[in-house]
C-alpha cells in the first residue's frame, strides 16, 4: 500500500490525516461511512505497530499495538480512524477515560456492547463459550472522551488486560447500563470479570431494549437491534448489520467470486487494517443505537398509563415506565442469575439412556420398514420389493412417508393449477456404507480396464499392421511387378513356409543390424536353421532353391504378413479373454454420459439392467484418441461416481399405498402447498375416523398402548384399497404406525434433549436461555427447550431423572394448580368458578357434574357426594371437562371441540353452551373485551401489559352472498372466487384475533403472577441464607436447588411466597386462592 503523506495536525482529533493516498478493493465496502473516517500512518517495528510522531487518538506514541507475529519490520500500514471515536487500547489511556467515565453525574446513562467470537450462538450457551474481542459504550453526543463521544475498548492481544481498569465502571450502582439482551452480554463480560472480582462485579443494570420493546408493542415481527433501529428510530439512527457491511463473496476453486456471501472471523476484521476502522465504527454503532432506542422507547412507555386489571393504583398517574422499573427491570435481572447458575445434569444417566433410546429407535424402525417390505412383496411381489430397496426408505422424511401413504393423490384447493402426486417417485439416500463404495467402485474400475484392454488391443492391432506395411513396402521396392499382387492362391506345405520365414526373418534381422560385428553371428544362427529346414524338405521342393522365382518371393512375403496377424490374433483373444465381467454403470449416478448417450432422469424407474457399450459412439476410422478419451472420462466418472453416492446416494424407488384423504378436514392435516401431512397428529387425524365413537378410543389408549399410538385401526384399513382381501395385512398395520409415531416420538427425545444434554458441559451443568419473547409473556425456553420436554407418563426414558442437585444438594419443586383458570375466574368475576376454587373443590369434576346429566342421574344430583367421587368413577368424562375449560380459557371453537372428542358439531356446541349457562359471566367478558380490542386496538393483562390488535381486522364483515366457484363457470367467477378466498382469509384472521383478545388477558395474567412469584422469591434473604437458588421456571413450575438438609423448610417458604406474589396482590385485587403443589426430591422426576 502506498505510504500516505503527512500534512498538517489536525487540533480536534488530536491525529494525521491524509492528502491522497490510492487505497486497495478491500476498504470498499457496503455500508462504509468514509465520510467519518481520517487515515493515520503506522510503522511497523519488531516489538510491534508504533505510531509516528504524535499521538493517535489520546494513544502516546511509545505505545505499541499488536500485530501478527510474522509481520515483516518497517511495514507501511494505513488504518483509519472513525471520526467521533475514542480508542482504548494502553493502560495510560484506559486510566484517563476510566476517570471521565466515573466523574460523570449519576443520572447519566449508558449503552453498553460486547462483540463476541468462538461461539456458535445455535448450539452454544454465552455462559460457557465466547470470547470478548471489544466493548463499546456511549451514553450521548454530549461527552467527549478525548477525541470523540463514542468509547471503543480493544480486548484483543496485548491489549486484554485493559478491560480490567473498567472494573469499578461495572460494578458501579450508580452507573446506569442499558443493553440490548442483557443476558449475552452479561455472560460474556461475567465468564472475563467474575473469576476476577467476584459474584459483585456487575450492579447498576438500568433496561434491556429488548424487553422494553417488548412492554411497548409485543407484537412486533422481530426484536433485532436492525430492525428496532428500522423502524423506532427510522432515519435518526439505523443499524446496519454486519452481514450487510463485512459479508463478502467467496471463492470458487477457479479463484472466481461465487454469489455466496461469508463472515470472516471477527477477531481478523478486527485485526486486519483494511477493515479495522470499519469495525470500530460499526461495534460503536451498537453502544450507540442502543443507547438512542433506550431513549425512544423510554418516551412511548412513559407516554402509556399503566393501567392494571382489578387495579389497587387507579388514580396514582402510574404509567408503563414505573411498570418496567417495578417489575420487568428486576425480572430481568433474576432471569440472567437463572441461567448463569444453570441446571445440574447426570450426564452418565443420559448417556445410558441414549444407548437404550437408539436401540429403541432402531427396532422401531425396522419394525416399520420391514411392514412395507412385507407388503410390497405381497402387492407387486418380492423381485419389485428388493429392486425398489424400500427397506432403505428414510422414515424420518416427511416427503418419503407422504409419498408411501397418500400417492397418487392430488392437492387440496387447487382449482386453476392442479397438481397430482405420482404413484410411484424415486428419492435419493446418501450413504457412507463400505459396501456400497465398493461395489460401485468395481463397476467403474471394470469398465476402466475394459477401455484400457480396448486400448492395448488398437496399439497392437495398429503395430501389427505397421509390420505388414513396411514387409509389403519393402518388397514392391525390390519388385515393383508384385505391387498389389499379395494373395494367397494356393496353400504352401508347412517345411516351405518355415522355411520363406526364416530366410525373410533373417534379411531383416541382418538390416536392422547396426552393430557391424554381430552380423556374422547372426547370420551364423539363420543359416543353421535354414540349413535344417532345407534338410527336411521333399527333394522337389529342394532344387532350384537357390534362386528364387518372383512367385516364390510373392509366397514368402505373404506368410510372413499372415504369421504376424496370427500372433496379433492371438494376443488379442488373450487380452479379451481377460476382461473383467462387467455390470451397466448406474445411470441414476450421471457418469459417463457421453458413453451412455443419455443423462439421467431423477423421476424415472430404476432402469433396467442393460449394459452399455462403451464404443457405441466410434467413428468408422477410431483413431488412438477415440480409445484414449473414454478411459480419461470413465476415471472422472468414477470420481463424480463416488462423491455422487456419499452426497446423493442411491435411489428408492416408492410407490404410493393411496390411502383416502378425504376424512381430513383440519387445516393441520395439509401442509401450506397443499399436499397431506405426516405429522404425528395428522396421522392420528386420519387413523382414528375408523372409530365408532370416542370411547374406543380410550379404551385402546387404556388396553396398555401409549397415547401416541395410533388406535385400532383394523375397521379403517379393511377399508383400505391396499388391504382388500387381505385382513392380516390390515391388523399388522396396527403395529406398523405405532412404532411409526414411537420413532417420531424417539427421535424427537434423542436429538432435543438426550444426545445434546449429553457432555454439553465439562462442570455438569448447562445454561438454558430463558427469553422473554412470548406475545403473551410466558418465558420461552432454548439449548435445550425444557418446555417441551414429555409430560411425567410420556417421559418413556426419564429425562427429567437426569436433572438433578449437585452432590449434597436437593431439589424443590413448587407448581400452581389449574393456575389459568384462576386467572379467568378472577378476571371474569365469575361467581361459580370463584367459589368452586375458595372451597378447594376440583374445578374439572365440577364442570363435569355440570355437563353431564347421566352424572348428576347417577349420584341423584347429589351434588357434594359427586363431586368426592366423580375422578375416580368418570375419569374420561372429567377429562373431557377439563378439555372444555381450558378450551374456553383459550378461545377454541365448537368444531375442534368436536374433533377432539369425536362428536358432532351440533354436540360439541351443546355443551360449550351448557357450560357458558352455568358460567354466564365468562361469556359476557368475552363480548366486552372484544369489543374493548375493537374500540381501542389492545387487550390488557392482570398486571396492565398491553397486547396490541388491529381494530381494522377485528371489525372485518364477512359478505357471505358471495356464491361457491363451479369449474364449468367463466373467468368471472374465477375473480369472485379469488375474492371469496381473500374474504375467507381475512374472516379466519378476524377468528384468530378474537381468540388473541380472550386468551392474553388469561395466559397473561398467569405469567404476570409467576413472575411476580419469581420476584419474591429472588428477594428473600431466608432462602438466600438456607443457600437456595432458582435454577430453572418452567411453565407453571419454579425449581430450586439447595442443601438437602434445608429443603423441607425451604419448600414451605417456596410456598409461601408462590401463594402471595406481593408484586402482583399490591397492585391487583385478587380474590381467588393461588394454589401450590410442592415437593422435596434428589431429582425433577421424583419431584413430579
Amino acid at each position: 500500500m502506498r505510504r500516505i503523506h503527512r500534512t498538517a495536525r489536525t487540533p480536534q482529533f488530536g491525529c494525521w490525516t491524509a492528502e491522497k493516498a490510492v487505497l486497495g478493493c478491500g476498504h470498499v465496502r457496503r455500508g462504509f461511512r468514509s465520510c467519518r473516517s481520517h487515515m493515520v500512518e503506522l510503522t511497523m517495528s519488531g516489538q510491534g505497530l508504533r505510531s509516528m510522531g504524535t499521538s493517535i487518538i489520546g494513544i502516546p506514541s511509545s505505545s505499541s499495538y499488536c500485530t501478527s507475529s510474522h509481520a515483516s519490520q518497517h511495514m507501511v500500514l494505513s488504518t483509519w480512524v472513525p471520526k467521533g471515536v475514542t480508542i482504548v487500547q494502553d493502560l495510560d489511556t484506559a486510566n484517563r477515560v476510566m476517570g471521565i467515565l466515573m466523574g460523570m453525574d449519576e443520572s447519566v446513562v449508558f449503552g453498553v456492547d460486547t462483540e463476541i467470537e468462538g461461539i456458535e450462538l445455535s448450539e452454544d450457551s454465552p455462559w460457557d463459550q465466547g470470547e470478548i474481542t471489544c466493548v463499546s459504550i456511549y451514553c450521548g453526543d454530549q461527552a467527549d472522551f478525548g477525541t470523540g463521544p463514542r468509547l471503543w475498548i480493544d480486548a484483543l492481544d496485548g491489549a486484554s488486560g485493559i478491560l480490567d481498569v473498567f472494573a469499578p465502571f461495572f460494578a458501579s450502582p450508580n452507573k446506569a447500563k442499558v443493553y440490548h439482551n442483557y443476558s449475552f452480554d452479561k455472560a460474556q463480560l461475567s465468564r472475563y470479570y467474575k473469576p476476577r472480582f467476584g459474584a459483585d462485579w456487575h450492579q447498576g443494570f438500568h433496561a434491556d431494549t429488548m424487553h422494553l420493546a417488548r412492554l411497548e408493542d409485543p407484537s412486533r415481527a422481530s426484536y433485532a437491534l436492525d430492525n428496532l433501529s428500522t423502524e423506532i428510530l427510522a432515519l435518526d439512527e439505523v443499524k446496519v448489520g454486519m452481514k450487510d457491511r463485512f459479508a463478502v463473496p467467496t471463492v470458487k476453486k477457479d479463484n472466481t467470486l461465487s454469489k455466496r456471501l461469508a463472515l470472516a472471523p471477527i477477531s481478523e476484521l478486527q485485526r486486519d487494517p483494511k477493515t479495522r476502522c470499519e469495525w470500530i465504527d460499526y461495534s460503536c454503532d451498537d453502544a450507540k443505537v442502543t443507547w438512542k432506542l433506550f431513549q425512544k422507547l423510554k418516551e412511548s412507555v412513559i407516554a402509556l398509563t399503566w393501567e392494571p386489571l382489578h387495579s389497587k393504583i387507579e388514580g396514582k398517574g402510574k404509567n408503563m415506565w414505573d411498570l418496567y422499573c417495578e417489575n420487568w427491570q428486576p425480572f430481568g435481572e433474576i432471569l440472567t442469575c437463572i441461567e448463569e447458575t444453570g441446571v445440574f445434569m447426570n450426564t452418565e444417566f443420559l448417556k445410558e439412556m441414549s444407548i437404550v433410546a437408539s436401540e429403541d429407535l432402531k427396532q422401531h424402525e425396522e419394525a416399520f420398514r420391514q411392514w412395507v417390505y412385507d407388503l410390497y412383496c405381497w402387492k407387486h411381489g418380492e423381485e419389485f420389493a428388493q429392486t425398489s430397496r424400500i427397506k432403505n426408505m428414510n422414515i424420518h422424511s416427511q416427503t418419503q412417508l407422504r409419498q408411501l401413504i397418500f400417492a397418487p393423490c392430488k392437492k387440496k384447493n387447487n382449482h386453476d393449477l392442479p397438481e397430482e402426486m405420482a404413484e410411484k417417485k424415486v428419492f435419493w439416500e446418501p450413504t457412507s456404507d463400505p459396501e456400497d463404495i465398493a461395489d460401485l467402485s468395481k463397476i467403474h474400475d471394470d469398465w476402466i480396464t475394459c477401455a484400457k484392454i480396448d486400448l492395448a488391443i488398437f496399439d497392437l492391432q495398429a503395430e501389427t499392421k505397421e509390420k505388414q506395411a513396411k514387409i509389403s513396402a519393402d518388397l514392391e521396392q525390390q519388385f515393383p511387378e508384385l505391387k498389389d499382387a499379395f494373395s494367397i492362391k494356393e496353400p504352401l506345405d508347412d517345411r516351405q513356409r518355415m522355411l520363406m520365414i526364416l530366410e525373410f526373418e533373417r534379411d531383416e534381422a541382418l538390416e536392422n543390424c547396426k552393430d557391424v560385428t554381430m552380423r556374422p553371428s547372426i547370420e551364423a544362427k539363420y543359416e543353421e536353421a535354414i540349413l535344417y529346414a532345407r534338410k527336411a524338405m521333399p527333394p522337389s521342393l529342394e532344387a532350384g532353391s537357390a534362386e528364387l522365382s518372383v512367385q516364390q518371393v510373392k509366397e514368402k512375403a505373404e506368410a510372413a504378413i499372415k504369421s504376424l496377424q496370427v500372433e496379433c490374433d492371438a494376443e488379442v483373444a488373450r487380452l479379451r479373454a481377460s476382461m473383467p465381467e462387467t455390470q451397466p454403470i448406474p445411470k441414476y449416478q450421471q457418469i459417463a454420459k457421453d458413453l451412455l448417450g443419455e443423462e439421467a432422469d431423477s423421476s424415472e424407474d430404476i432402469p433396467e439392467d442393460e449394459k452399455p457399450e462403451p464404443k457405441s459412439k466410434m467413428p468408422k476410422t477410431p483413431k488412438r484418441k477415440h480409445y484414449e478419451e473414454p478411459i480419461a472420462k470413465l476415471e472422472a466418472a468414477k470420481e463424480r461416481a463416488l462423491s455422487a453416492l456419499t452426497k446423493r446416494g442411491l435411489p428408492i424407488l416408492i410407490k404410493g399405498l393411496n390411502f383416502d384423504t378425504s376424512s381430513l378436514k383440519k387445516r393441520s392435516d395439509f401442509t401450506d402447498s397443499g399436499w397431506p401431512a405426516t405429522s404425528v397428529s395428522s396421522l392420528q387425524t386420519l387413523l382414528r375416523k375408523s372409530l365408532t365413537s370416542e370411547k374406543n378410543w380410550n379404551t385402546w389408549e387404556q388396553s396398555g398402548h401409549s397415547s401416541n399410538s395410533s388406535g385400532p385401526l383394523l375397521s379403517m384399513v379393511e377399508q383400505q384399497e391396499a388391504f382388500k382381501g387381505a385382513p392380516e395385512q390390515a391388523e399388522a398395520m396396527h403395529g406398523a404406525i405405532d412404532s411409526l409415531v414411537t420413532v417420531a416420538g424417539i427421535q424427537k427425545l434423542l436429538t432435543g434433549f438426550i444426545d445434546p444434554l449429553t457432555g454439553k458441559s465439562a462442570k455438569g451443568r448447562i445454561h438454558p436461555s430463558l427469553n422473554l419473547n412470548t406475545e403473551t409473556g410466558r418465558l420461552s425456553c432454548r439449548r435445550p427447550n425444557f418446555q417441551n420436554i414429555p409430560a411425567l407418563m410420556k417421559d418413556q426414558y426419564r429425562i427429567r431423572h437426569a436433572v438433578r442437585g449437585e452432590q449434597g444438594k436437593g431439589l424443590i419443586v413448587a407448581d400452581y394448580s389449574q393456575l389459568e383458570l384462576r386467572v379467568m375466574a378472577q378476571i371474569t368475576n365469575c361467581e361459580g368458578m370463584i367459589d368452586a376454587f375458595q372451597r378447594g373443590s376440583d374445578i374439572h369434576s365440577e364442570t363435569a357434574y355440570d355437563m353431564y346429566k347421566s352424572i348428576q342421574e347417577h349420584y341423584g344430583h347429589d351434588r357434594v357426594t359427586a363431586l368426592g367421587k366423580l375422578k375416580e368413577d368418570f375419569a374420561n368424562e372429567r377429562k373431557n371437562a377439563k378439555t372444555l375449560n381450558f378450551a374456553i380459557a383459550y378461545g377454541q371453537t365448537a368444531t375442534g371441540l368436536a374433533e377432539l372428542w369425536g362428536v358432532t358439531k351440533s354436540e360439541a356446541q351443546e355443551r360449550k353452551n351448557d357450560w357458558f349457562m352455568a358460567r354466564q359471566e365468562v361469556q359476557t367478558w368475552q363480548n366486552e373485551t372484544i369489543q374493548f380490542a375493537r374500540e381501542n386496538g389492545y387487550v390488557r393483562t392482570l398486571l396492565g401489559r398491553r397486547r396490541n390488535i388491529n381494530p381494522d381486522d377485528l371489525n372485518f364483515k364477512y359478505d357471505r352472498g358471495m356464491k361457491k366457484w363451479e369449474p364449468d363457470q367463466d373467468k368471472y367467477n374465477k375473480e369472485k372466487e379469488q375474492k371469496m378466498k381473500e374474504q375467507k382469509e381475512k374472516l379466519s384472521l378476524k377468528n384468530h384475533l378474537e381468540r388473541v383478545a380472550m386468551n392474553t388477558p388469561i395466559q397473561g395474567g398467569a405469567a404476570d403472577i409467576v413472575a411476580a412469584a419469581m420476584l419474591n422469591v429472588s428477594e428473600n434473604a431466608r432462602l438466600k441464607e438456607l443457600g437456595f437458588q432458582m435454577i430453572m421456571q418452567v411453565h407453571d413450575e419454579i425449581i430450586m436447588e439447595g442443601p438437602e438438609e434445608a429443603s423441607e423448610e425451604a419448600l414451605e417458604l417456596l410456598i409461601s411466597l408462590m401463594r402471595q406474589p406481593r408484586h402482583l396482590m399490591e397492585i391487583v385485587d385478587f380474590q381467588v386462592p393461588l394454589e401450590v403443589d410442592g415437593k422435596c426430591a434428589k431429582t425433577w422426576f421424583e419431584a413430579k
